[in-house]
């Protein structure tokens, strides 16, 4: 099935996908492009019809040597997303495994990128590369930064400031660490279970990061966060947070990283907000005010909240700060 001649470990390319066949055929070819010659591609379908089961089997039909490569689980019902991913980590075969999102697209040296620092650095627990990111209104964006290797401690602290390195599409993790780790946790979170993961990989060792641009990451709006009440993004962040803070429970950064907690809540969750609501959903956060106040030093109706939620239009609109509190009062009719 796979190249077992070849030294090289086996590394699982999974691909967790729910009716986006379409999109899911250029994420295959970015797979089937790779220079990296011992690959398994999984592919755990949620799909309510079989479309995607027809595209995989033409599609390892037009390839017939790569069809060996490729792993196809057409779940009996739909899973929902987080038993989805759960079971690609579970299934894989490879040593190594990258959960493909089925919109994105892999760069033909992604795994080779990904896996030299496994091969060659000791006490490697995380491999990420850099992204190309395309958002929803279509412009491009990349997170650059320089090939370094740097502690999972460090690694925290930058997610606590807001550094955002993680993106799933573009990590490389050992199968085995992982699971030993507990896998994703989807009892505690409703979608951010991939970055939980992350952290503690990163803390059971050392995290790589590599300049080259292994992945382009596409945001949209019929994705899983955007479909979720955001009372269950608001839990997520703050569990997120929490687990963060343990992993630092006994060491000596703790009292400097405790204070960028909250902030962390707040900034996470206007992002998602901000990044995938509509309008009506982003004004509708208020509407769960009395919940969030009751998370420890956060004040969601800051002004600068209120701003990061408004419109990109009417944002631009607003010249003095001072008139958020007119739009403060118009929210809570006060």
């Amino acid at each position: 099935m796979f190249n077992n001649a070849i030294s090289e470990p086996l590394v699982t390319i999974a691909i967790p996908t729910y009716n986006r066949h379409s999109k899911l055929l250029k994420a295959l070819e970015s797979c089937r492009k790779q220079t990296y010659p011992n690959l398994e591609i999984l592919i755990c379908d949620n799909s309510t019809d079989s479309k995607t089961k027809d595209l995989v089997k033409q599609f390892k039909k037009k390839y017939p040597f790569f069809s060996t490569n490729i792993t196809y689980r057409k779940n009996l019902t739909n899973l929902g997303m987080g038993k989805n991913w759960k079971q690609c980590i579970e299934i894989a075969q490879g040593d190594y495994i990258l959960i493909l999102s089925d919109d994105d697209l892999l760069n033909e040296n992604a795994i080779k990128n990904l896996i030299f620092p496994f091969k060659n650095k000791k006490g490697i627990s995380l491999s990420i590369g850099c992204a190309q990111i395309t958002n929803i209104s279509g412009s491009k964006t990349k997170n650059i930064y320089e090939d370094s290797i740097f502690s999972g401690e460090k690694y925290i602290e930058n997610v606590l400031r807001g550094k955002n390195i993680y993106y799933a599409s573009a990590t490389l993790m050992p199968k085995e660490t992982a699971l030993l780790l507990g896998g994703f946790d989807i009892k505690k979170y409703q979608h951010a279970f991939d970055v939980a993961l992350s952290n503690k990989l990163a803390m059971h060792g050392n995290v790589s990061l590599t300049k080259e641009i292994v992945v382009e990451y596409f945001e949209h709006q019929d994705g899983s966060t955007h479909n979720l009440p955001f009372v269950k993004i608001i839990n997520d962040t703050k569990n997120l947070n929490n687990e963060m803070l343990n992993l630092f429970s006994k060491n000596e950064s703790y009292s400097n990283l405790k204070p960028l907690s909250n902030k962390f809540i707040l900034r996470r969750t206007s992002s998602l907000i901000s990044k995938y609501g509509t309008f009506q959903k982003r004004i509708n956060i208020f509407k769960i005010y009395h919940y969030v106040k009751d998370l420890e030093g956060l004040f969601i109706i800051s002004y600068m909240t209120i701003y990061c939620l408004l419109p990109n239009a009417i944002r631009r609109q607003i010249k003095n700060m001072q008139l958020l509190s007119k739009i403060k009062k118009m929210v809570f009719n006060r």
